[in-house]
């Protein structure tokens, strides 16, 4: 199939790298399932449909990943946990602004 030792070797080290590039089930399973139980503990603190309702969609399209079993890589655990990050900062400065408001009034 391969014609060669050679090429075998080729293909078998190729494989190998595209492999490396993704991480383990286990691995992936723990980061998402840690991912999901800060998501749901912020959920628990969140005040407000709009920021639940978007955190809601974040937690659902964690869950697609996990049930699906999808290959991720670190970049993609990364993205997702920046994602999270990212929602959290927002809600915080929305918080504050609204604090803010109420304040003055």
């Amino acid at each position: 199939m391969y014609g060669t030792v050679s090429a075998l070797n080729d293909v078998y080290e190729m494989r190998k790298e595209v492999d490396a590039d993704y991480v383990q089930d286990y691995e992936k399973l723990y980061q998402l399932n840690k991912l999901n139980r800060d998501l749901s503990k912020t959920l628990n603190d969140v005040q407000g449909i709009q920021n639940r309702k978007q955190l809601l969609a974040l937690q659902e399209k964690i869950n697609k990943l996990q049930k699906d079993g999808t290959k991720m890589s670190e970049y993609d655990l990364e993205v997702l946990q920046k994602e999270f990050e990212l929602q959290q900062a927002r809600i915080a400065l929305e918080e504050a602004q609204n604090a803010k408001s109420t304040v003055r009034l």
